[in-house]
């Protein structure tokens, strides 16, 4: 196999690395399918990246309530090269209502790029909060009364839209860190009722069931907002998890990102600030000209030139 060092192997592996990888009526089983997957790790050189680093924790990736009992199990896995494991910022699990298995989360970081605050997008769904609605109109109302409403009206529309992007900006994040907060509590909450079964405590399985309805619904909007940012073309219920959303969202960021510039010299810059000082000159120079062609600018703008 071509550039094996450079193998991660992930994905729903079904199948347990240890006892700690088993919750319920399910044992862990060193079968067939278990010897294929550590014989080819060791093949390879690969490691489950999470187990290091998560030696006696029991998180399950996979759930299913079966005859009224929680079957839980450990089967979805990101294995890497132990030589990678410098550069892994962090690896998690994290559920959702959208199946039957978590999300593995592996955060690799092989250059820190430096991002700026990006393309500011209108979040659609505020228009549906009547108390941002109301805030709105007032701010117009407010704005009316000032002196350049008539005699410079698109200036005022400039200075108008800045401050309804500033308001929108602040109310939007004070609402997101309120849903964040509630929907953290309701994740505990599902994660103190899994713990349970874990441990072979009785527990509401109604409960259970109304936690993970209200994560979905938490889920759904983190979606709608995703498909938003990350200009996806389309979208179509039940085919496609926020975490694709989001993941597209994040990658079109970075491909944004410029991570290198060759400059006329030929010199290749790689760090933020050379990028930033580069780029800088460069429109600095092409928005500087003094040669003006009078033809084409008469041409161009006609009576007004």
């Amino acid at each position: 196999m071509p550039n094996s060092e450079n193998i991660i192997l992930l994905g729903d592996m079904n199948t347990s690395l240890s006892n700690l990888d088993r919750c319920g009526k399910t044992v862990h089983t060193q079968d067939k399918a278990y010897k294929e997957l550590t014989n080819m790790c060791d093949m390879f050189n690969l490691y489950d990246v999470w187990r290091a680093r998560n030696q006696n924790a029991r998180t399950f990736s996979w759930r299913r309530i079966v005859q009224n009992v929680l079957i839980q199990s450990r089967i979805d896995h990101i294995f890497i090269p132990k030589a990678y494991s410098q550069f892994v910022k962090n690896v998690y699990y994290k559920h959702n209502t959208f199946s039957d298995h978590s999300f593995v989360n592996l955060n690799i970081d092989f250059i820190e790029i430096e991002r700026g605050p990006g393309l500011w997008i209108f979040n659609n769904l505020l228009l549906h909060d009547e108390d941002y609605v109301q805030k709105i109109s007032r701010l117009i109302e407010k704005e009316k009364s000032c002196r350049i409403f008539d005699d410079e009206p698109l200036i005022w529309y400039d200075n108008l839209k800045f401050k309804i992007k500033q308001l929108s900006k602040s109310y939007a994040q004070n609402k997101s860190r309120i849903e964040k907060s509630e929907y953290f509590k309701l994740q505990n909450e599902y994660e103190k009722l899994s713990s349970m079964a874990v441990n072979n405590v009785n527990f509401d399985v109604n409960k259970f069931e109304e936690m993970k309805l209200k994560l979905k619904t938490y889920e759904d909007k983190i979606c709608k907002g995703a498909i938003l940012r990350s200009n996806a073309q389309w979208a179509i219920d039940g085919d496609k998890s926020s975490k694709y959303f989001l993941q597209l969202e994040k990658y079109k960021q970075n491909s944004n990102a410029i991570k290198e510039l060759n400059t006329t010299e030929g010199k290749i810059l790689k760090t933020t600030d050379e990028i930033l000082e580069e780029v800088h000159k460069f429109y600095k120079e092409l928005y500087s000209s003094t040669v003006i062609n009078k033809d084409k600018a008469k041409e161009i703008f006609g009576i007004y030139f």
